[in-house]
């Protein structure tokens, strides 16, 4: 990334997200970006740190000068999405905050998240204990590894949990899409696209959707409104609340605390 742009920097901004202080990653990057081979890079113009206030990572923004947002010590960092962690950076690539926000209201999906819930319980009782998630548009790559993430650190634990496994389309189908339509059933999939994605894809999608009907095996298939840059902004905060508050409600169905991560807190 350093390669790509100018050699004074000056269309960088830096967002340092770190809850706990000392993750290892984040530590290490700063300590790269403030190197001497950098140095001068990271400063007080163009840097944003969000930490919980006192810790290793706020005081180290404090000596750049960097300005500082505060998140809750009280709340999982993963379920902290509408806070100044998306707010900060949607704001720096001029993208609309408020209609982030205003989609994660819910206001018209919050009664059907519950009977999505119930489903999927329900097939985890009966051995669905994976979760596909498949995205056939690139750029839904990071959402679905984002949804995978919130799945695996927060019901994977007690020896419990769903697995997620995040595969692009088509690409996908040409590696693992045996293995999704006659290996083991134990796989709930989730299908992602958009409303403006690839003709071909989608018409690959729609074969691929035939063939678990004939298989009869479960998916859901969600399409995001990309009409344009506010709508799509909107979905993808109702996306992502529903998925955060669907990942909340399955922990406690199936008796796990899905705040904690004990697991990496060594």
């Amino acid at each position: 990334l350093l390669k790509s742009v100018s050699s004074d920097y000056r269309e960088l901004a830096f967002v340092v997200v770190c809850k706990s202080g000392k993750t290892f990653e984040t530590i290490k990057n700063l300590e790269y970006l403030t190197s001497e081979k950098f140095k001068g890079v990271v400063n007080g113009e163009n840097t944003y740190v969000i930490s919980v206030e006192d810790n290793h990572t706020w005081e180290w923004g404090k000596t750049v000068g960097a300005k500082l947002f505060p998140m809750s010590q009280a709340i999982s960092g993963r379920f902290q999405v509408f806070s100044a962690i998306t707010a900060v950076s949607l704001g720096l690539i001029g993208i609309n905050v408020e209609e982030f926000f205003d989609g994660g209201l819910m206001q018209e999906a919050f009664l059907s998240l519950q009977a999505d819930v119930a489903r999927r319980f329900q097939l985890y009782k009966d051995g669905i204990d994976t979760d596909v998630y498949f995205a056939f548009d690139d750029r839904l790559k990071s959402l679905a590894e984002w949804y995978a993430s919130i799945t695996a650190e927060s019901l994977g634990k007690a020896s419990r949990g769903i697995t997620p496994i995040v595969s692009i389309g088509s690409r996908d189908l040409h590696s693992i899409g045996q293995l999704y339509l006659q290996g083991k059933r134990n796989k709930f999939t989730t299908f992602l696209s958009l409303s403006d994605t690839d003709e071909d894809n989608l018409y690959i999608l729609k074969a691929v959707k035939k063939a678990y009907d004939d298989a009869e095996l479960p998916y859901v298939h969600i399409e995001l409104n990309a009409e344009s840059v506010d709508i799509l902004t909107n979905e993808l905060g109702e996306f992502m609340q529903s998925k955060m508050i669907e990942t909340v409600l399955l922990g406690g169905l199936m008796g796990i605390n899905p705040y904690d991560q004990p697991g990496v807190e060594l």
